[in-house]
């Protein structure tokens, strides 16, 4: 239960940033965006059983962890087509690589920054700082940027630097996989991620 309350705020935190964006900077629309603050648990929770499944039932521990980035950016868009609206048939200028990698880190980061391979340690580390420096400059050019222009300038702020948190995904993928070469995680579940 500890773990699922840190997945769901760690969750959470990884998604307010791209939602104070949009929600607050570009469409200053503040009840939009507590509305959002209320949904991203809920959602975070929702995707924990699947994520769980595939951490459990995958033959490796790269295998779960393919999964489950390959599950969160799909069920993003997912929600994004059918909930949001935000489908390319809907939306022909919504930037779907940029929906998917933000899905990607808000849904499947957190089970990156609380995994327990000690290998992954320095992915953590940098992933985590990454976004702090993200955060902030992002806030910043945000809060500089003309109103006029927040839109298509915070478009592309989110897109290069949650697609920027992704490369710490293909890091860790590249790394378990030379685990698993060396024999280190052959007998290990895709669980003890």
């Amino acid at each position: 239960m500890k773990h699922l309350l840190l997945t769901i705020a760690l969750g959470s935190l990884l998604a307010t940033l791209g939602e104070f964006l949009f929600c607050v900077l570009v469409r200053q629309s503040v009840p939009d965006y507590v509305f959002t603050l209320a949904a991203y648990p809920v959602i975070l929770a929702l995707a924990a059983l699947p994520i769980t499944w595939f951490e459990r039932h995958m033959p490796t521990p790269l295998g779960g962890d393919i999964a489950v980035y390959v599950f969160a950016g799909s069920a993003g868009l997912a929600v994004e087509w059918f909930v949001i609206g935000n489908s390319p048939w809907a939306n022909p200028e919504a930037n779907e690589l940029g929906m998917f990698c933000y899905w990607a880190t808000v849904l499947a980061m957190p089970r990156l920054l609380l995994g327990r391979r000690p290998y992954l340690g320095r992915v953590r580390r940098e992933a985590a700082i990454a976004f702090a420096a993200y955060a902030v400059a992002s806030l910043a050019i945000g809060i500089l940027t003309p109103q006029g222009l927040r839109l298509f300038v915070l478009v592309w702020v989110v897109v290069i630097g949650y697609a920027g948190m992704n490369l710490f995904f293909v890091r860790a993928f590249a790394l378990t996989w030379r685990h698993q070469q060396e024999g280190q995680e052959a007998a290990l579940p895709a669980s003890a991620a």
